[in-house]
C-alpha cells in the first residue's frame, strides 16, 4: 500500500508540473469497492492537492471494475470526490461538456459496458476536442492468456469504438500502458 501511495503521489506531482488542460482517470482509482480508510483519505488529499493546483482544469473520474459495487444499494465511494469538484461518472454513461477548453468527454464506467444495452460510442457535439474515456477490454488487445477470465468484464470490438472520430480515447482496465490506435491508449496502472 505504501508503494502504491508513493506512485500516486509522484504521479500527482508530475501532473501538477505538466499543468494539463484536463485530467482524466480511466477507472480503478481503488483496487476494491471498500478500500481502507487510509487509502480513501490519502486519495482524497492527493486529488484535493491536484484540484487546488489546477483549479480551472476539468477532472473526470470513471468507475472501473475494481471500484464498482456489485449491487446498486452498496453505493460507490467515488462519489466522495465530487466534494472536490471532480466529475465522477460511476453508474451510467455521461457526456460532459467543458466550453472553456472546447472539449466534450464521453465518460463510460465499467458497469455500463456490462449492461445488455450498451451506449453508442460515437462523438456528439461540435467541440474541437472530443474525448472518450471507458473501462473495458478491447478485443485483440490483451496478450495471449490475459483476456477476460483474468481481468473480468466485457469485451468490445475495435469497430464499436469509432476510433478515427475521436480526438483521443482513454482506456482503463488493462494494467500495462498499451497503445491501441494512433490516439487511443490504455493508461496502465501507476504501480506497474
Amino acid at each position: 500500500e505504501a508503494d502504491v501511495a508513493q506512485a500516486f503521489r509522484t504521479t500527482i506531482d508530475g501532473v501538477i508540473a505538466a499543468r494539463p488542460d484536463v485530467v482524466v482517470i480511466a477507472g480503478d482509482l481503488f483496487h476494491s469497492v471498500r478500500p481502507t480508510n487510509s487509502a480513501i483519505v490519502f486519495a482524497f488529499r492527493q486529488l484535493q492537492r491536484l484540484r487546488e493546483a489546477l483549479p480551472g482544469a476539468p477532472l473526470v473520474l470513471i468507475a472501473g471494475n475494481h471500484d464498482t459495487p456489485r449491487s446498486v444499494e452498496t453505493g460507490s465511494i467515488l462519489r466522495l470526490f465530487e466534494e472536490l469538484g471532480v466529475d465522477v461518472v460511476a453508474e451510467e454513461a455521461r457526456r460532459l461538456v467543458y466550453p472553456d477548453v472546447d472539449l466534450s468527454v464521453l465518460a463510460v464506467p465499467h458497469g455500463v459496458m456490462r449492461a445488455a444495452e450498451r451506449p453508442l460510442l460515437q462523438p456528439e457535439g461540435s467541440e474541437k476536442f472530443r474525448v472518450m474515456v471507458l473501462h473495458t477490454e478491447v478485443e485483440g488487445e490483451y496478450p495471449a492468456g490475459r483476456g477476460g477470465a483474468e481481468y473480468g468484464g466485457p469485451v468490445i470490438s475495435r469497430s464499436e469504438l469509432h476510433l478515427p472520430e475521436w480526438s483521443y480515447v482513454a482506456l482503463g482496465h488493462y494494467h500495462t500502458q498499451h497503445q491501441v490506435d494512433r490516439r487511443a491508449w490504455y493508461s496502465g496502472s501507476l504501480e506497474y
